[in-house]
């Protein structure tokens, strides 16, 4: 008669199928919950500069191609705010939302009375303009370049866009049409 011996078992090898117990899991999870709550505030302000970022350069885009235009056709184009961006049909002029370029803008064709392109602003993102005239900043309304691609104001002009506790995205357009960005050293308020 043949005897067997049983086998010792290895408690340190499990089965193909034995899956995680509860401590692993718990231990699983509470290392996920930690990593989440270190990172999540990184990743909010990675968000919001990226929003900056897309906005402002969407700005600059819009400004050279406005500049492109009226050097290409020899008219004058001109980037404006207006109250709503998706609708507008022409510049604001309204005292009120004259300035707020923080709702949107479009490229204008001023010869054709035309819009030639629309940009809206995402909610949460604060726009302000100011032109330098005889070394005084005032409001932007606008900002045109003529025939020859110079900008027609005569100072340089600033947008700086803005999220709170974040550092300011700045486009500016030199008197020749320039446009240049950069990322400001003071946080937004």
């Amino acid at each position: 008669m043949n005897h067997r011996q049983p086998q010792p078992r290895n408690y340190l090898h499990r089965s193909i199928g034995a899956g995680f117990t509860l401590i692993e899991l718990m231990v699983g999870l509470s290392i996920s919950a930690i990593l989440l709550t270190i990172g999540m505030p990184s990743m909010v302000n990675l968000i919001r500069d990226a929003r900056l970022a897309s906005q402002s350069d969407l700005m600059v885009r819009l400004l050279n191609s406005a500049r492109m235009e009226a050097v290409r056709q020899g008219l004058d184009f001109r980037v404006c705010p207006v109250s709503a961006a998706d609708t507008a049909t022409a510049c604001s002029t309204a005292a009120s939302s004259g300035a707020d370029w923080s709702k949107g803008w479009i490229l204008f064709d001023i010869t054709n009375a035309q819009v030639i392109e629309r940009v809206v602003v995402g909610s949460g993102l604060t726009v302000s303009a100011t032109a330098l005239v005889s070394g005084t900043p005032v409001t932007l309304t606008d900002i045109t370049f003529g025939g020859g691609g110079g900008h027609s104001k005569s100072g340089n002009d600033t947008l700086g866009f803005c999220i709170s506790g974040r550092y300011p995205h700045v486009v500016e357009v030199s008197l020749s049409g320039r446009v240049s960005k950069r990322v400001g050293t003071a946080k937004c308020a």
